[in-house]
């Protein structure tokens, strides 16, 4: 049997093609999808039980005899957002309208006492200044 050359190369060609094909197509394995009654179901558990975490409603979830992991319900669970924090320009608004006395009873460098004095040296307790 005797093939044109052009009949090869599209044959190569459509196997070339297929064969990527394959690769790139979505897998076949992997985790199955969680069933939207089993979110809906932690989501309500959570919401009504704010102190349970995802331990004691995955034990739940077993008596109830719905078998998922402990891993699945802690993704299941809502993130509990906390409320935002002082922005820095509501700390300086609010510290602006109050004196406090550290920063009142502060005197200017010049003026105080000790910095005018220029024969401080300091003193180590136990040595004097005439052993050394």
């Amino acid at each position: 049997m005797i093939v044109a050359p052009d009949t090869v190369l599209r044959w190569q060609r459509r196997r070339f093609r297929l064969h990527w094909t394959t690769l790139s197509g979505r897998p076949t394995g992997g985790r199955p999808p969680i069933n939207a009654e089993i979110k809906a179901l932690v989501t309500r558990m959570a919401a009504a039980n704010r102190l349970w975490g995802a331990p004691r409603i995955h034990g739940e979830l077993l008596k109830l005899g719905i078998d998922v992991s402990e891993r699945t319900v802690s993704r299941l669970i809502p993130k509990r957002r906390s409320p935002p924090s002082q922005t820095w320009r509501a700390f300086l608004s609010t510290m602006s309208g109050t004196s406090s006395p550290s920063t009142s009873s502060r005197c200017p460098p010049r003026s105080c006492a000790c910095s005018s004095s220029s024969s401080y040296s300091p003193t180590i307790a136990g040595a004097s200044s005439t052993s050394m």
